[in-house]
């Protein structure tokens, strides 16, 4: 009897996860208006004018308290007196998350759900303290504990960094050439593609000027054709 050797077909190795990350409270909450809306409350009691160039040029680099500290100097504010003023400001900044005031983005919900119908893991990074970031999150209505999260504090240090993404992309347990970050800024911008993620970048009214070079896809609002978009991204990763 002739014995047959039938060669079996290898197993398909199984997909590698994807993740989608992003920023919080720049994205999801209009953070940056916040903010300017708040420095300017804070600093006009007082009597200390802040123009939108000052803010564009101190407080959207990255490194929130060393800027406004610059920019208070600039003001001749004595060293070391600046220290109260910048403390109120973030005191008040985290305060607003809270409040009727603050309007969660419909595109960032719909980004979550479509993203935990796929399959796909989640993971945020917020400049916020951790109590003010999860009301926030639970605002959202995405307080899911999958969802992972890092807040990012601390002063002097910048926001957002490279090993930021890269520690959410560990918790996930997801390579980062496996993950979109979407961004508000060139400063998310340039940490995430450092990390090695694909990025997509959501601007606002204080960061549409940025160069956003190295971006898959640049938009001014999270809608459907951008979701699409990010969707196709983690199909192509």
């Amino acid at each position: 009897m002739v014995e047959r050797h039938i060669a079996k077909a290898p197993a398909a190795a199984p997909q590698e996860q994807r993740a989608i990350v992003f920023e919080l409270e720049m994205l999801a909450a209009n953070g940056r208006k916040i903010l300017w809306e708040t420095l300017q409350r804070v600093l006009a009691a007082r009597q200390i004018t802040l123009t939108r160039i000052d803010f564009l040029r101190y407080c959207l680099d990255g490194r929130l308290e060393q800027g406004l500290a610059d920019f208070l100097r600039v003001r001749g504010k004595k060293r070391g007196s600046e220290t109260k003023v910048v403390e109120k400001v973030l005191e008040e900044w985290e305060t607003a998350f809270g409040t009727s005031d603050c309007k969660p983005d419909s595109g960032v919900r719909a980004l979550i759900t479509r993203a935990r119908d796929a399959g796909i893991r989640l993971g945020t990074l917020s400049r916020l303290g951790v109590p003010t970031m999860e009301k926030l999150l639970r605002t959202l209505g995405c307080d899911d504990p999958a969802i992972r999260r890092l807040s990012c504090t601390g002063k002097h240090k910048p926001f957002p960094t490279a090993e930021g993404w890269l520690s959410l992309c560990k918790a996930l347990r997801v390579r980062p050439l496996r993950s979109v970050a979407v961004v508000t800024s060139r400063v998310a911008l340039l940490s995430a593609l450092n990390a090695g993620t694909r990025c997509v970048v959501v601007y606002d009214e204080f960061t549409a000027h940025h160069d956003f070079s190295g971006a898959d896809f640049v938009a001014d609002r999270l809608d459907n054709s951008l979701l699409e978009n990010i969707f196709a991204l983690l199909g192509s990763a």
